[in-house]
C-alpha cells in the first residue's frame, strides 16, 4: 500500500482547490473517481508482517467515509493546520516551563488561551475585549 492512500489524499487537496463552492459535473466525476481509485488500493491485502503497513490501511477503512468529507462541504478544511496551530501555544508553555502548577491553573491557561485565539480568529482587538472581559467579571 506504501504511499498510494496519502498521494490520493494530496490529489484530493489540490482537487479541493480547483472545485469552489459549487463543483461541475465533471468535477463530481473526479470525485467520484478519486474515492474509486482510494477504495481499490484499500483492497489490496496487506502482509501481516508489515504492521505500519496494515494500522494504516485499518484506519484508511474504519475512517473511509470521513477521508474526503472536504470535497463534498466547501466549508470544511482539507487539513487539521489550524487545529495544530491552536495546541502550539500549549506546547510552548509546556515547553518553557515544564508543566503547570495546578491543575486550576492549566484550565485557567486554556479558558483564556482559547478566549485569545477566538478573538483573533475574528480579527478583533484582544486587549480591548479582554479589558471588557475583566470589567464584567464578578469578584
Amino acid at each position: 500500500m506504501g504511499r498510494k492512500p496519502q498521494a490520493l489524499l494530496k490529489e484530493a487537496i489540490v482537487l479541493k482547490k480547483t472545485i469552489g463552492e459549487d463543483p461541475s459535473p465533471c468535477r463530481k466525476k473526479s470525485i467520484i473517481d478519486l474515492e474509486e481509485r482510494m477504495d481499490n488500493i484499500l483492497a489490496i491485502i496487506q502482509i501481516p508482517e508489515h504492521k505500519e503497513a496494515v494500522s494504516m490501511q485499518k484506519r484508511f477503512l474504519k475512517y473511509r467515509n470521513s477521508i474526503f468529507t472536504f470535497l463534498y462541504h466547501h466549508l470544511v478544511p482539507p487539513d487539521n493546520n489550524a487545529s495544530e496551530r491552536a495546541i502550539r501555544n500549549i506546547k510552548v508553555k509546556q515547553k518553557i516551563s515544564g508543566q503547570f502548577k495546578s491543575e486550576r491553573g492549566a484550565d485557567d491557561f486554556c479558558v483564556i488561551r482559547s478566549v485569545v485565539d477566538t478573538l483573533i480568529k475574528q480579527s478583533k482587538n484582544v486587549m480591548e475585549n479582554l479589558n471588557l472581559i475583566a470589567k464584567l467579571a464578578p469578584e
